[in-house]
C-alpha cells in the first residue's frame, strides 16, 4: 500500500458529517468508520475519520455525504465565519511501511490547512468551493477538493485526484489513516468554522469510493446520527 491510500482519506477532513472514529488496527480489507462527537443539529463539532485499506491501493477517491452537511467555502461561505487562508483546521496520523525508514512500519503526523486558492483544482470534477491541504510532517502535500454538487446549498462531495505514491513500501495489510477536523479553528476569535452539522435531524450516510491503480472500484458506506439517538 502506498501513501496515496492513506492521505487520500482526507475527505473526512473537509468536515463531512462532523465525525469521530476509533483507531484503526490490522485488517485484510478496507473499512471506514464514522461517528459523531457532538451530534446536535447545527453544532460545530470536531470530526475524525478512521480508514483501513487492506490489500488495496488508491489511485483516486471520493466521498459523497447526504445533502444537509454544511462545509465552509473559500469565499461566500454558507458556514460563517469561514477559516482564513492558512488556518490549521485539523490533524491526524498515517501509518504505513515508509521508504524513509527502510520499509519499517511507522506512524507519521498529518496537518490539515485551509487554502483559499482554488486555481489548481482539477478540471471535470464539478464546482470546487473549498480546498484543504494535507501536509505530512516530513514535508509533502496532498489536496482535498470540496465540490458543490449541482450548485445546491449544503450538497457536497470531496474529491482527491492526486497523491504521492513513492514514499511507502508495498505488501501492507495494516496501513491506516486517522484524521480529525476541528469544529472551530483553534484560537480564532470570533471562532472560524470549517463545517457545521446539518440543521435537520436524521441519519446521514457518507458513501466512500476509491479506484485502485488497476482500475478496480471499491466502496463502502458509514452513517452518522444528527439530532437523534442512532442510525
Amino acid at each position: 500500500m502506498r501513501f496515496s491510500r492513506l492521505v487520500k482519506v482526507g475527505f473526512a477532513l473537509a468536515g463531512a458529517v462532523m465525525l469521530t472514529a476509533p483507531s484503526a488496527s490490522a485488517h485484510n480489507s478496507h473499512t471506514t468508520t464514522f461517528t459523531v462527537a457532538n451530534n446536535a443539529t447545527n453544532a460545530y463539532s470536531n470530526t475524525t475519520s478512521s480508514i483501513i485499506f487492506g490489500a488495496y491501493e488508491m489511485a483516486s477517491a471520493e466521498i459523497d455525504p447526504d445533502a444537509g452537511v454544511k462545509i465552509a467555502h473559500a469565499s461566500g461561505s454558507e458556514v460563517t465565519p469561514a477559516p482564513n487562508n492558512g488556518d490549521l483546521v485539523g490533524e491526524g496520523t498515517a501509518t504505513a511501511k515508509w521508504t524513509w525508514f527502510f520499509c519499517a512500519s511507522s506512524t507519521q503526523d498529518l496537518d490539515a490547512y485551509w487554502d483559499t486558492d482554488l486555481s489548481a483544482a482539477p478540471s471535470g470534477i464539478g464546482t470546487v468551493v473549498s480546498h484543504i491541504r494535507l501536509v505530512n510532517a516530513i514535508g509533502f502535500t496532498t489536496h482535498v477538493w470540496v465540490v458543490e454538487e449541482n450548485d445546491a446549498a449544503d450538497d457536497y462531495k470531496m474529491v482527491i485526484t492526486d497523491g504521492p505514491d513513492e514514499h511507502t513500501c508495498s505488501s501492507q495489510t495494516n496501513a491506516s489513516s486517522n484524521l480529525t477536523t476541528y469544529g472551530s479553528v483553534p484560537g480564532s476569535n470570533p471562532a472560524r468554522h470549517p463545517g457545521q452539522n446539518p440543521s435537520t435531524s436524521g441519519c446521514y450516510a457518507a458513501p466512500f469510493s476509491f479506484t485502485d491503480p488497476s482500475g478496480g472500484s471499491h466502496s463502502g458506506t458509514a452513517s452518522a446520527a444528527i439530532g437523534t439517538g442512532s442510525c
